[in-house]
């Protein structure tokens, strides 16, 4: 994995921003379980402007980058496994989605939603 001064900055300050929101969650919920100030920080992340941004550009890449395979696939007649690697990186990041989402969801179901 090759690592840029951008992804690098990008990192940081998503890894700053996710200390911040659990450190608020600490101080807004003391003594609560970790599963409960996991459910808050996963709805704090989906109600995220940046969130919605972040997969809406993910989508538009992953729609690009099938585009561009079905491209190759016409023209080259021998297979490459790139195409497989980005597939399984998109349905991970499409997983992890989904996987937050439900969370955040799960908490505004039992009523713990506290906004």
């Amino acid at each position: 994995q090759v690592s840029t001064p951008r992804s690098d900055i990008l990192r940081e300050m998503v890894n700053r921003e996710l200390q911040n929101i659990n450190d608020q969650a600490e101080a807004q919920m003391p003594g609560r379980t970790f599963s409960m100030r996991l459910r808050t920080l996963a709805v704090r992340l989906v109600n995220c402007p940046a969130f919605e941004h972040f997969f809406s550009t993910v989508i538009l890449v992953s729609i690009i980058c099938v585009g561009i395979e079905i491209e190759f696939s016409l023209h080259e007649e021998t297979a490459n496994s790139w195409p497989e690697a980005i597939e399984w990186t998109f349905a991970l990041v499409f997983l992890t989605e989904f996987v937050i989402r439900c969370v955040a969801a799960a908490q505004e179901v039992r009523g713990c939603y506290d906004p």
